[in-house]
């Protein structure tokens, strides 16, 4: 799975966001190549079940438009803290890869805006905005 987020803002304000998120589904372990089956599955492959996509894409556009509607009447916070508890990166090990270059530490959170919180070796904490995380 992957997503990708870009967000536009002016004046402290979200003008738009685009969200992308792709979801290998009803992939079986012989369609994906073998130099990426240690870090690729499908949900087919996880569940050992063919899934319906179109109630796939149905499920996660309603959870999409509840959050839409949370954020619209409390902000960020309680998606954050969600987002957090929901995590699988929150506490470990990543490796990012940045425009301004590549780097590792253990992801400990996310700040108030919604970034990625990284404690690198010597203890010292950034925000990463954007990028691409994976895990270690």
């Amino acid at each position: 799975m992957w997503i990708l987020v870009e967000s536009i803002s002016e004046d402290e304000l979200i003008k738009y966001c685009i969200v992308g998120i792709g979801i290998d589904v009803n992939l079986l372990l012989e369609d994906i190549p073998e130099e990426l089956r240690s870090v690729a599955t499908s949900l087919r492959i996880e569940s050992d079940c063919k899934q319906d996509r179109v109630q796939l894409i149905a499920e996660i556009m309603y959870e999409l438009e509840q959050l839409y509607n949370l954020y619209n009447e409390e902000g960020f916070a309680p998606i954050g803290n969600l987002w957090e508890a929901l995590s699988v990166t929150i506490g470990r090990q990543v490796q990012i890869k940045t425009p301004q270059g590549e780097s590792s530490g253990i992801a400990t959170g996310l700040d108030p805006s919604g970034a990625l919180l990284i404690s690198d070796q010597q203890g010292q904490e950034r925000t990463i905005y954007s990028g691409e995380i994976q895990l270690g």
